[in-house]
């Protein structure tokens, strides 16, 4: 189970370890730069600039960047900074933070706008920021009716999987000591399952009951 106010995820052993930024760097591949990724409150009203323009479309009143967009961009596109900024977006959306809907929130265009600037965002840290703040938006009732939560969920997976492989002796032949891994890793998650049914809400559990 992850504890979002002090970033610490319960191992088998009872103990905790408190997740880092440096740990998503180590399994997901995402390092951090010296500029904190700041985004606006307000929903973009238009695009940041001609060039991030070909990523929109316009859902209601508010701007999305485009899967199918940024999808062919990346695989059409002659132009190199293009090619760039698409494959920024869909790093976004699939790894650094995965929204709850199908399209990532238009106000990162800005983020994309500038090629050169990618690599000094904090996007480590901002893909913690994110995956606590989608964790704590679906316990506190606001995300009840969602089937999934935002953030990038597998992270924490992986990142359990790695502790727990730690634990276990190098010393234990394969396949055995990846189906101890495997064993612990289960255990927990049933753990982590149990705990969550048994904090539902009351309505709730009636409803799932019948």
């Amino acid at each position: 189970m992850f504890n979002t106010k002090d970033r610490s995820l319960l191992l088998p052993d009872g103990s905790r370890c408190v997740v880092t930024p440096q740990d998503f760097t180590s399994i997901m591949g995402v390092e951090d730069g010296d500029e904190v990724v700041v985004m606006p409150k307000t929903s973009v009203l238009k695009p940041p600039s001609e060039q991030t323009s070909i990523f929109l479309v316009k859902y209601g009143n508010q701007w999305w960047a485009s899967n199918k967009n940024v999808l062919e961009e990346l695989t059409t596109s002659k132009d190199k900074d293009t090619v760039k900024r698409a494959f920024a977006l869909y790093a976004l959306r699939s790894i650094v933070c995965p929204p709850v809907g199908n399209s990532l929130c238009g106000n990162y265009l800005k983020h994309v706008d500038d090629v050169n600037g990618l690599k000094k965002k904090k996007w480590a840290t901002h893909a913690l920021n994110n995956l606590v703040h989608g964790i704590n938006t679906y316990k506190n009732g606001r995300g009840t009716t969602r089937k999934n939560l935002s953030g990038c969920t597998i992270f924490l997976l992986l990142y359990a999987r790695k502790k727990i492989s730690e634990m276990i002796p190098q010393e234990i032949p394969e396949p055995t000591r990846t189906k101890m891994i495997d064993k612990k890793l289960d255990e927990l998650l049933k753990t982590r399952n149990k705990a969550s049914i048994l904090k539902m809400p009351r309505t709730r559990s009636k409803a799932a009951a019948g």
